[in-house]
């Protein structure tokens, strides 16, 4: 007598085989990243996989991008915090909320409090949004930004996965 598998066990095997191969693929999805703006002239990202503590006391980061991330800057200190593009270059790679878009633009601002604003001091357990930005399908390249009142002590670099 030959022994087969039924037809539902066959099927449950395979289920279970494609739902296992799909690990990869959920840790490469989109995401919303939170990057806080926080003591020592520091901007953090906790519990971000793609980011990356860099320069000097690590103040700075570096973020690695996918099309559909959703980067949201927030002020999380009682120090003066604001987001800008660091180089003016740059400007022209940033499609502000509600205008016609083009191909040199790589992210979209969704929100924001106010072009290069600085926001006062805040409670440090109760973080404010900056500006929200959305990293479109055609990023390429890098994209650097500093906080609008500690220049280039405080960057984030957005560069491509």
């Amino acid at each position: 007598m030959t022994n087969y598998l039924s037809l539902p066990a066959v099927a449950l095997c395979g289920f279970v085989t494609a739902f296992c191969n799909l690990a990869p693929l959920r840790a490469h999805a989109a995401e919303t990243i939170f990057v806080d703006a926080v003591e020592n002239f520091t901007w953090k990202a906790n519990n971000c996989t793609r980011c990356t503590q860099v320069g000097e006391e690590g103040r700075s980061l570096e973020i690695s991008v996918l099309p559909g991330d959703i980067i949201v800057f927030r002020q999380a200190s009682d120090i003066d915090h604001g987001i800008t593009h660091l180089l003016t270059a740059d400007d022209e790679k940033i499609r502000n909320s509600g205008e016609d878009g083009n191909d040199t633009q790589i992210v979209e601002e969704l929100t924001r409090v106010g072009p290069g604003k600085d926001l006062l001091p805040i409670p440090t357990t109760t973080p404010v949004e900056m500006a929200r930005i959305k990293v479109k399908d055609n990023f390429t390249g890098s994209l650097q930004l500093q906080c609008t009142a500690h220049f280039n002590v405080m960057t984030v670099t957005l560069k491509k996965d």
